[in-house]
């Protein structure tokens, strides 16, 4: 084995440190989906719900792809995005990605309000969806609801209340 000089001259150490670390398995777990529908008035949207919380394991440093660090970051996102979190454990890094999708939830069908008497069978019919659950309201703010209370048993698309 020969002898290695740096340029003054001085032999050089050959001895060199190597730190050998455990390579994290990033896991930002499943994905996550956020419905959108339109507000009580018909005019915006809501986003149910409104924030997403991920989070990421295995490592001791996070960074993720909207800029955030740390294992946990709180996302509200109006469109589908993916979210890259690479996962550090010293030297040694790893990736995982997971979508915040954005799904279109149920619209109420509005339909033009029409005079009813008690007495007189009337039909409710809903919008689109999967499952329902029909609601009502007492109270009033100039004719804006300021509160609902599920009606129990009212969970069909059609329904036909009773009238007092």
């Amino acid at each position: 084995m020969g002898r290695y000089l740096d340029l003054c001259g001085n032999i050089m150490n050959s001895n060199y440190n190597i730190v050998i670390g455990s390579i994290p398995v990033a896991n930002a777990g499943a994905d996550k989906l956020t419905c959108v529908t339109q507000d009580i008035f018909g005019f915006g949207s809501i986003y149910v719900p409104a924030t997403q919380t991920l989070t990421a394991s295995s490592g001791t440093s996070y960074f993720w792809s909207d800029g955030s660090t740390g294992a946990t970051i709180t996302v509200a996102p109006t469109v589908t995005t993916t979210y890259v979190v690479t996962v550090a454990n010293g030297a040694c890094t790893a990736t995982d990605k997971r979508g915040c999708i954005r799904g279109t939830g149920a619209y109420p069908a509005w339909a033009p309000i029409k005079p009813f008497c008690t007495g007189f069978p009337i039909t409710l019919a809903a919008g689109s969806g999967a499952t329902f659950q029909w609601q009502s309201t007492t109270t009033a703010l100039f004719g804006i609801p300021l509160g609902f209370t599920n009606i129990p048993g009212a969970t069909a698309q059609l329904i036909q209340p009773t009238l007092s």
